[in-house]
C-alpha cells in the first residue's frame, strides 16, 4: 500500500474534472475517494517522463478502479474533443482494488514520441467500477465517481506566446476577441491579467469577469480562441492586452 503524498493539486473549473454515474435514481452521496495530483507535467523523455498518481479510498469498503488515458484538443470556441491514446502511455497498474482507508499509487509513464515540436495535453481518467457497491439507503441506487487528471507533456525550453489577433465591437456592451497561442507550450488563460484600453479609458478585468468570458482556460500550441467579452463602455477603438500573471507569456 502506497504512502499518501503531501503534494496535492486543487481541482477547480476546467483544470480537473469529477463526474458521477448513477445506477438508479436519487441524490449523490459524498464521493468515497480522492485522486491527486489533478494537474501535472511530464517531459517527453528522461527521468521526468513519468509521475505517480495516487488514489485514496476514504470509504469503508474496497474500491475497484480502472485507469485510462485520452488526448485532448479544443476548437476555437473551446469545445473539447478526446481521443483514446493507450499507445502514448504505460499506466501501471491499469486496474486496482484499493482497500478501505488505503491508497493506491499508479505510475503514469509517457511512452509516445521522445521528441515533440510542442506540448501535448492528455487526460488520465480514474473510473470507479460498479463492483461490490452498497445501495443508497431507501432508493436502491448505486453511484460511481470518475476523476480526470490533466497531464501536459512538455518539451524542454518550450514557451507559450499569446497574441491578440482581433478585437471587434459587437454592440455598445460587447466585444469579440480572438487570441492565439503562437508558441510551443500550452497556456492556462485563467491565470491572466486582461486589460481594455481606449483613448482616455483603461479597465482591468477582475479574475471572475475574465473567467466568465473565457470558459475553458486551456489554449494549446497553434490553437486560437474566439470569445465574447464585455466592453465596459470603452469609447472608440479598443485594445485588449492579455498577459500571464506570472510573466510566462
Amino acid at each position: 500500500m502506497a504512502t499518501k503524498p503531501t503534494r496535492r493539486a486543487v481541482m477547480a473549473g476546467t483544470l480537473g474534472a469529477l463526474t458521477a454515474g448513477v445506477w438508479g435514481l436519487g441524490s449523490a452521496p459524498a464521493r468515497a475517494y480522492q485522486v491527486s495530483p489533478m494537474i501535472f507535467e511530464l517531459e517527453p523523455s528522461g527521468r521526468n517522463a513519468s509521475a505517480m498518481l495516487y488514489i485514496e479510498n476514504t470509504a469503508a469498503l474496497p474500491l475497484t478502479v480502472e485507469v485510462t488515458v485520452e488526448r485532448r484538443v479544443f476548437d476555437e470556441q473551446g469545445a473539447e474533443a478526446r481521443t483514446p491514446a493507450p499507445e502514448d502511455f504505460v499506466l501501471f497498474p491499469p486496474q486496482a482494488v484499493v482497500p478501505a482507508g488505503g491508497t493506491q499509487a499508479i505510475r503514469v509513464q509517457y511512452n509516445g514520441p521522445a521528441t515533440l515540436a510542442s506540448s501535448v495535453m492528455y487526460t488520465v481518467t480514474v473510473r470507479q467500477l460498479p463492483v461490490n457497491l452498497p445501495l443508497t439507503e431507501g432508493n436502491g441506487v448505486r453511484f460511481v465517481f470518475n476523476f480526470s487528471a490533466v497531464v501536459n507533456v512538455v518539451p524542454p525550453a518550450s514557451r507559450a506566446r499569446i497574441v491578440v489577433q482581433a478585437v471587434e465591437p459587437l454592440d455598445t456592451e460587447r466585444l469579440a476577441l480572438r487570441i492565439a497561442n503562437e508558441g510551443d507550450r500550452y497556456a492556462n488563460l485563467a491565470e491572466a491579467q486582461v486589460t481594455l484600453s481606449a483613448p482616455g479609458f483603461e479597465r482591468a478585468l477582475t479574475r471572475e469577469e475574465w473567467r466568465e468570458a473565457l470558459g475553458v482556460s486551456w489554449l494549446l500550441p497553434g490553437a486560437a480562441r474566439s470569445l465574447t467579452m464585455p466592453s465596459f463602455g470603452a469609447p472608440g477603438p479598443v485594445a485588449v492586452a492579455v498577459r500571464a500573471l506570472d510573466g510566462a507569456w
